[in-house]
């Protein structure tokens, strides 16, 4: 059985949610949309998802506030900031968790699927190595053998 990734768009303009939304299901992706970062955070309440994909500026809160908030609940949740603004002078002096991929809105399609497979990438490492981590194997000490004296 494999595992299908679960996006979560969220962005006021509705163009953006059915355009990105459409171009990630014909990836083979589960996407879910919500137009208001109180939408989002409930669907994170009730779903798990792989990734969020977030305006940067929502019209009942900050995308950055909606991205700390959604971690709390989803810690190893992956996630892309879209702003209108072109750099990333705008990133909110840090508010930002350190891992999240800011890209302009303006950006090309291709960009975007390139960047969500690398953090879906890097999340499937991190989870193996975890796994890993939770068989890990500690070699068995060899008995060491005493000479028994041969007088004794």
């Amino acid at each position: 059985m494999t595992y299908t990734s679960r996006i979560l768009i969220v962005d006021d303009e509705a163009a953006i949610r059915t355009t990105l939304g459409a171009l990630l299901e014909r990836r083979g992706y589960v996407v879910t949309v919500a137009s208001t970062g109180h939408d989002a955070l409930r669907w994170i309440q009730r779903r798990r998802f792989d990734l969020v994909v977030l305006d940067s500026m929502l019209p009942d809160a900050l995308g950055a506030n909606v991205a700390a908030q959604a971690r709390m609940y989803q810690p190893q949740l992956g996630l892309i900031i879209l702003s209108c603004h072109t750099s990333t002078e705008s990133q909110l002096d840090g508010a930002l968790p350190n891992d999240a991929v800011w890209l302009p809105k303006t950006v090309d399609p291709q960009q975007v699927l390139s960047q969500i497979a690398n953090i879906l990438a890097r999340q499937q490492e991190q989870s193996f190595a975890a796994v890993l981590q939770g068989f890990a194997i500690v070699p068995r000490q060899r008995s060491r053998r005493v000479p028994v004296p041969s007088n004794v």
